[in-house]
């Protein structure tokens, strides 16, 4: 009984954070979940596009990278007000995809690290503005990828 207790108060918790991306989801998945875009940059032969939400119902603006056509990276930022800890569990729980979440300790104290077997997730903040990354593997290696091409070029 104790454990479909908490198990009602987990979904609950976690469907109260709908506008919360999920890593793999498509533009379509994406533009259901959030409505209208803010806006949409389209990158050229790497297929990179980024959109922008305001979802309405909350008080953070989301960023997607979508890779290949696959969201890859999500950036959830406001200002003004933390990211409280039922905030960060939903948004890790959405982004899991089966894998369990570890933070991972660091020396600065404006930032939290987590990490399982597929992905990193920052929690950032400065000057009253608070960021919550999300990237997967993918996304290091294509930004890796990229950094080396473009020094390359120097």
């Amino acid at each position: 009984m104790r454990h479909l207790l908490l198990f009602t108060i987990l979904v609950l918790l976690i469907s109260s954070f709908p506008a919360f991306a999920r890593i793999g989801e498509t533009e379509a998945q994406c533009n259901i979940r959030y409505g209208l875009q803010i806006s949409a940059i389209k990158k050229g032969k790497d297929k990179i596009i980024t959109y922008r939400f305001k979802p309405n119902g909350t008080n953070f603006n989301v960023e997607v990278h979508l890779l290949a056509g696959k969201v890859e990276s999500i950036i959830y930022s406001r200002k003004s007000l933390p990211i409280d800890s039922s905030e960060i569990n939903a948004i890790l729980n959405a982004n899991s995809r089966g894998n369990y979440w570890k933070e991972v300790k660091v020396a600065n104290s404006r930032i939290r690290l987590w990490k399982c077997s597929n992905a990193t997730a920052l929690l950032m903040s400065s000057g009253g503005n608070y960021v919550f990354l999300i990237k997967t593997k993918v996304w290091d290696n294509y930004a890796k990828r990229k950094q080396n091409n473009d020094l390359k070029g120097l």
